[in-house]
Formats: structure tokens, C-alpha cells, sequence
């Protein structure tokens, strides 16, 4: 089991083993608080932090404790609960941002998914050029007969993006 602190630091246990944690990355990597953790391929770690950075870490060489990729352009600065979610082929990490934005990279480069010149009229139906009215808390991905669908909750509102098509916009 993986888990953030407050002072930045992400440790893991192993119920296998009697010692009670040990720390993966140590507070001085000057991260501040830690706001998600998650485990991908079995071998990388996302780790998202108060300040808006969101990177991913090799857990088989973790000394030193360098990041394997940095997802640059996630937006915070002081936001505890901002969605962050990954696809379920692993290949994509989406972020809700403070600026109420959903931005997504790919997991194998890095790089910040680039959207094709979209009409005005296209606006609410993309998840990646809407501005939504509060933060983007919670995002979840879900695989169904009609594809892939992005799940997006902001204000007291739920919004369904359907991945990769065209058209069904949010509901």
C-alpha cells in the first residue's frame, strides 16, 4: 500500500513484511502535501501534489529518487482534492486543474494530448476545452458496449464525456 503526507512524502507498506513503512520519497524533495497516489503497470507510481505537480516514478530503481515523467501543465497551487484518473489500458492519466480545466497526457511520452481546431458549438461536448463553473473533484473512467466514457464531477453536477467519438455529448 502506497500513501502521500502532509509533508510530501510517499511511503509504502508491506503487510508481508514486521517494519512499519518505509518511505519511497523523502520530505526534502520539496514537493509539499501529497494529494493522490496510485500504482500503474504494477510499476510506476503517479504521485500528485498541492503545488501542481504530477509525475510518475520507477518503483523498481527509486534510489535516487528521481521521477520518471512530468506531466507539465497540471494546474494547482492549493486545491486537496482535484480528479485525477488513468484509462483503463493505462495509457493516459486525465487531471482535473484549479483553473477548472481537464487536461491529458499520455503515460508512454509524457506529452500533453494536442486537440484538433474544434468548432464554438463543439465546446460543452469536449471534456479538454470546457471551462467548468467549480473545481473538477473526481473523475472516474468506465468501459461499456458503446465505448469509453469519462465521468467528471464539478459542483453538484455529474458530466459524461463519451472518448473518441464525435458526437453524444455530456449529460
Amino acid at each position: 500500500m502506497y500513501g502521500g503526507t502532509r509533508s510530501g512524502s510517499v511511503c509504502r507498506w508491506d503487510i508481508r513484511e514486521a517494519s512499519n513503512s518505509n518511505i519511497l520519497i523523502p520530505p526534502s524533495s520539496g514537493f509539499g502535501s501529497i494529494t493522490h497516489v496510485s500504482t500503474i503497470r504494477e510499476w510506476q507510481l503517479l504521485v500528485s501534489t498541492i503545488f501542481g505537480d504530477l509525475k510518475t516514478y520507477d518503483l523498481r530503481f527509486m534510489r535516487p529518487v528521481r521521477p520518471l515523467m512530468h506531466f507539465a501543465g497540471h494546474n494547482n497551487q492549493y486545491i486537496v482534492k482535484l480528479g485525477i484518473t488513468v484509462d483503463p489500458c493505462q495509457d493516459f492519466v486525465f487531471a482535473g486543474g484549479q483553473d477548472c480545466r481537464i487536461r491529458a497526457w499520455s503515460l508512454r511520452s509524457g506529452e500533453s494530448l494536442q486537440l484538433p481546431p474544434i468548432s464554438s458549438a463543439a465546446l460543452e461536448n469536449n471534456p479538454f476545452l470546457r471551462t467548468f463553473s467549480d473545481p473538477v473533484v473526481a473523475m472516474h473512467i468506465t468501459e461499456s458496449d458503446k465505448g469509453i466514457c469519462l465521468w467528471a464531477a464539478s459542483g453538484g453536477t455529474l458530466h459524461r464525456y463519451h472518448l473518441g467519438q464525435h458526437s453524444g455529448g455530456s449529460s
